[in-house]
């Protein structure tokens, strides 16, 4: 699962803004993935002005964080 959230995902981007995903995924899903994955979205978007949170490592007051992101953008 993949979500976009931060100031791009609310419409209120300006030109420095970075790009910003949370994702979970399943147990298989190594670290050699997630910087396969990181070069991917880099070449894909066209910039490395992102930031990619794996949400299944990411400590748990981050965790929390994003989650309130993404729950406030899945209620548009």
């Amino acid at each position: 699962m993949l979500h976009l959230f931060g100031s791009r995902a609310e419409g209120r981007s300006g030109p420095d803004s970075d790009i910003d995903f949370a994702f979970f995924t399943d147990r298989c899903f190594s670290w050699d993935d997630y910087y396969l994955l990181y070069g991917l979205f880099t070449k894909c978007l066209g910039t490395d002005r992102m930031n990619l949170l794996w949400l299944n490592r990411a400590d748990s007051v981050i965790t929390f964080d994003s989650s309130l992101a993404v729950q406030k953008l899945n209620s548009f």
